[in-house]
């Protein structure tokens, strides 16, 4: 069974989500930079999670059906609160989002802003959400931002700082984007800047799971490893760390054996 919905996120952006299956618990995916719902990384984890819960799925800002322009996971935490409101009118099953790349930092940032929204930057008070997750996991997720350290996100800052790649990334990822949140990239003070990976990670109770491969050429494992180590030092003692031999990148490096393990872990901790 597909439910879809038009939703809007807090900010008037209209986003498009889809809910597939039941269970006893709900899944919320948040794609990355050149994702959709409707993508084959996407489609495919969501068969495979269907077995263990509902798994609803959306496009996020400035992609696929809905809206917007997308921000880089800055406004982005509003698209996907819209979507957990959405997915608790549907099931009181507890609720696990799960956020690959761009949609790790997404969902690593709605679920700092859902528990501690007074320790974030000034920065983010104007991304105000509500609806905490039970559970949050982490698919290659980056653990600073500006991070140029490797080929590929040498060449996505590129892209992305430029009016005509931006424009490359519009003609041929279908992706509408705006770096205007960002203020002076770099340069910009920290104060200026979205609350990091780690300290956002530092304020987070509920369960978290970071899952890296050894073979990501986006962001290496120690991004994974930096930010989970802020949220056990922090005090979480439900933070785990997986970092996964011979895995690649996010969506296209998740295989159905480890969205088994992803699902068996969420269970186990939410029965807990």
């Amino acid at each position: 069974m597909t439910n879809s919905a038009v939703l809007r996120s807090s900010d008037g952006t209209r986003i498009v989500a889809e809910a597939h299956g039941e269970g006893p618990l709900t899944f919320v995916m948040a794609h990355g930079i050149t994702g959709n719902r409707r993508k084959a990384g996407i489609t495919l984890i969501t068969q495979w999670l269907a077995p263990y819960g509902r798994v609803v799925v959306f496009d996020q800002r400035g992609h696929g059906e809905s809206a917007g322009a997308c921000t880089l996971s800055y406004r982005e935490p509003l698209d996907l609160d819209a979507v957990c409101a959405w997915a608790r009118t549907l099931s009181d099953a507890p609720l696990v989002t799960v956020g690959f790349s761009m949609g790790a930092a997404v969902a690593i940032r709605h679920a700092a802003l859902t528990t501690a929204p007074d320790r974030m930057t000034p920065k983010d008070r104007e991304i105000q959400v509500r609806e905490r997750p039970d559970a949050t996991v982490l698919v290659s997720g980056v653990g600073e931002w500006f991070f140029r350290g490797t080929h590929v996100m040498d060449r996505m800052f590129r892209i992305t700082a430029t009016p005509w790649g931006r424009l490359a990334l519009r003609v041929g990822e279908g992706v509408k984007l705006t770096v205007r949140d960002w203020g002076e990239g770099p340069d910009t003070p920290a104060c200026g800047l979205p609350t990091s990976p780690a300290a956002s990670a530092a304020v987070i109770t509920h369960p978290l799971l970071f899952v890296h491969g050894d073979r990501d050429h986006y962001f290496p494992p120690e991004h994974s490893a930096r930010v989970h180590r802020a949220a056990v030092e922090a005090g979480n003692t439900s933070a785990e760390l997986w970092v996964e031999p011979g895995m690649g990148h996010a969506e296209r490096g998740t295989t159905q054996e480890l969205t088994n393990r992803i699902a068996a872990w969420s269970a186990t901790v939410l029965r807990a």
